[in-house]
């Protein structure tokens, strides 16, 4: 039951990665900021239900209760991997928004500097660039 349970919040939050993703590539950045809080109550859940199965007595599984924990295992491991690989692609998103941003932040200190010393004053016109 517990299984169940958290394969499909497994599948919840690989959805929710999949909808970060295109936020972050769509520079909805607000939108995937809410989206992370959601995955995040997801992996608390996750967490929640991983304690209680440790904190009660295990019973030992017959044959069929032990294949049927196999499978949803070996989705679960699917899905984490499909769920690593989007917050990969996240990351890789992400820097690159950021060194676009450190490239324009470089370009305005550098024209800030050359308006600071290079001010134009041509038959009593001054020309004065403020960044």
């Amino acid at each position: 039951m517990s299984s169940e349970r958290v394969l499909s919040l497994y599948k919840k939050l690989l959805g929710l990665a999949e909808d970060q993703l295109n936020a972050l590539r769509d520079e909805r950045f607000d939108e995937a900021l809410e989206i992370l809080e959601k995955r995040q109550r997801i992996i608390d859940d996750i967490q929640n239900i991983d304690r209680e199965v440790m904190n009660t007595q295990l019973l030992p599984l017959n044959e069929e209760a032990h294949n049927h924990r196999n499978n949803g295992s070996r989705e679960m491991v699917i899905n984490i991997e499909k769920i690593l690989t989007r917050n990969n692609e996240m990351k890789n998103t992400l820097q690159l928004e950021m060194a676009s941003l450190l490239d324009q932040i470089s370009v305005l200190e550098n024209f800030k500097l050359f308006s600071r010393h290079n001010k134009c004053n041509q038959n009593g016109s001054t020309i004065s660039i403020s960044i």
